[in-house]
């Protein structure tokens, strides 16, 4: 018992923050989920570079691993790095159909992609309905598609998507402000 009750107050010790508990244990055990788990914890500290370094080791270690793809794909896109952010979420997006935030990251950076033109905007909005087969009660996503839709004058269609935004988060003002402006009839533009 004495044994036990150290080993808790050393372990304690470790145990500060996320940053201090995966710091001190990825020094002793080579694990993807560890890997991944440090370097969300670096990217939360503002250790961009460190983190990109743990998520990519956590991908070298399991390169099916769905949570580091999109963690990477995130900090990608954080850093301006389009390309290869795609790239991260599309990997973890295509291999899932159940890992939400991959679909919410890449749907997020389509749609800023959607000003660039209709191929692009096409392209955003055919992804968009897929991932709301997937996940229809996502509200990020449905918001981003009913944008898509408003800019392509399809209002009945932008209108009911607002309308299930507003259902499942009552609490969107964004979605509230936009779906009161297309009832009114006003002329507007999202900047996200």
């Amino acid at each position: 018992a004495v044994f036990f009750s150290a080993r808790t107050i050393l372990r304690n010790r470790d145990w500060q923050s996320g940053l201090t508990l995966y710091g001190h244990d990825i020094r002793y055990s080579e694990n993807f989920d560890l890997e991944n788990n440090y370097a969300v914890e670096l990217f939360r500290n503002g250790q961009a570079d460190a983190a990109e370094y743990h998520f990519r080791k956590s991908i070298e270690l399991n390169k099916d691993f769905l949570v580091a793809h999109s963690n990477l794909g995130a900090l990608l896109d954080k850093r301006g790095d389009l390309n290869g952010a795609i790239a991260e979420l599309k990997f973890a997006s295509s291999n899932s159909s159940m890992y939400y935030p991959a679909y919410e990251n890449l749907a997020g950076i389509f749609s800023r992609l959607r000003t660039m033109g209709p191929k692009q905007k096409y392209e955003a909005a055919s992804f968009m309905e897929d991932a709301l087969k997937k996940f229809p009660d996502n509200t990020k996503i449905a918001f981003l598609l009913a944008v898509i839709y408003y800019e392509e004058n399809k209002i009945d269609s932008a209108k009911l998507l607002l309308e299930r935004v507003l259902k499942n988060d009552p609490g969107n003002r964004l979605a509230q402000q936009f779906y009161e402006g297309i009832l009114s009839g006003l002329k507007l533009k999202f900047v996200d």
